[in-house]
């Protein structure tokens, strides 16, 4: 994250969430991965860029969107000391139609052409092995 006099700050928020009591949020310019929890935050480097919408769930975070060709990117990522793409792929449903994006609880939501799409972090996490 940039800073200003050591302090971290946040130009924009991309992407924000919630999972039970913690706050995800994915922000400009540098795109760290954010949680807070209580009174504790914690953030780790990304390079994803542009993502406009994120679901958390303990050491995974699921990023979609992003700028031009990257509008109907997914990519599920790992929390470790940075946070590590796992796997990623492009999600037709939200690439180029009016279309709501967001994340809740561990779970990505999309709604287009009248129907709600829900990726969860855990059923991709069993998916890979």
């Amino acid at each position: 994250m940039w800073a200003l006099a050591g302090e971290p700050y946040a130009l924009d928020c991309y992407a924000l969430s919630a999972t039970g009591d913690e706050a995800w949020a994915c922000t400009y310019p540098d795109f760290p991965i954010i949680r807070v929890a209580g009174t504790v935050a914690q953030s780790w480097m990304n390079d994803i860029d542009g993502a406009s919408a994120i679901a958390g769930k303990d050491k995974h975070v699921i990023l979609a969107g992003g700028y031009n060709a990257d509008k109907g990117r997914v990519v599920l990522l790992r929390l470790g000391v940075r946070a590590e793409p796992v796997a990623t792929f492009h999600w037709p449903a939200i690439m180029n139609r009016p279309v709501f994006v967001g994340g809740r609880d561990g779970v990505l939501h999309a709604v287009a052409d009248g129907q709600w799409l829900r990726l969860a972090i855990g059923d991709w996490v069993a998916a890979l092995g």
